[in-house]
């Protein structure tokens, strides 16, 4: 794959968590975007790109910002939440850092 295609299904699989996370399906965000939901399917796959002009509307309706959606990093001064900083607590506890590695490595693939 591409550099230029991997990035592209990498924004898209961001997007995805995003979205899953608020709990809505690629219809609805779609609809709230006025795009149709297979050109939205599409920014997803990374089968299509999305348009840089889109960007920001995106950003909105998936609550983040045009940074931290294409680089993969947090936003400045998000805060965990309280699944995740409940997680990060069970992982500060654990005293064996093999097990606390296994768990995340479990957890990752569960998300991918």
């Amino acid at each position: 794959m591409d550099e230029s295609r991997e990035f592209y299904v990498e924004l898209g699989r961001r997007m995805a968590a995003l979205r899953a996370a608020q709990g809505l399906s690629q219809a609805e965000l779609a609809q709230a975007l006025g795009l149709k939901q297979t050109t939205y399917s599409g920014y997803e796959s990374g089968a299509r790109r999305l348009p840089l002009d889109k960007l920001p509307e995106v950003c909105r309706a998936l609550g983040t910002t045009p940074g931290a959606l294409l680089t993969g990093e947090a936003p400045e001064g998000a805060a965990l939440s309280p699944a995740e900083a409940a997680v990060l607590d069970a992982l500060r506890l654990c005293r064996d850092p093999a097990a606390a590695a296994g768990a995340v490595a479990a957890l990752l693939r569960l998300c991918r």
